[in-house]
């Protein structure tokens, strides 16, 4: 006899739900790799705007770090909700903590995305 568990829906085989993310972001790499070879970087005198920095660098790397210790965030706050760390206080304070601290770190990375991509260019 064979059990029968309730659910006819076919079930989907379990490569192509391993291999459909990594499809995706092939798909989504290339898209992005021939926009940048297509794009022509137009050198400019002046920035578009200042703000505290003297360089687009130095903006890089100050927006890359701020991500970065974010990021760190992220795994002290994971910890600290799972249960891997005990530090005060207690409560729902460090899940929103952990889902802000992600959210601003993907936006920080996303100007220097922007600038390595389409203003350096992409070249091979």
């Amino acid at each position: 006899m064979s059990e029968n568990t309730g659910s006819d829906r076919p079930l989907v085989p379990r490569r192509v739900v391993l291999v459909l993310p990594f499809i995706i972001f092939a798909l989504v790499a290339l898209t992005v790799g021939l926009l940048a070879s297509r794009t022509i970087r137009s050198p400019y005198e002046i920035p578009f705007f200042h703000l505290f920095f003297s360089d687009t660098l130095h903006l890089k790397v100050w927006l890359s770090t701020a991500a970065l210790l974010l990021g760190l965030s992220q795994l002290l706050t994971a910890s600290r909700i799972y249960g891997l760390l005990h530090f005060p206080p207690p409560g729902g304070f460090y899940n929103v903590v952990h889902r802000w601290s992600g959210r601003t770190a993907i936006v920080l990375t996303l100007p220097v995305a922007y600038h390595c991509i389409f203003l350096l260019g992409f070249g091979t």
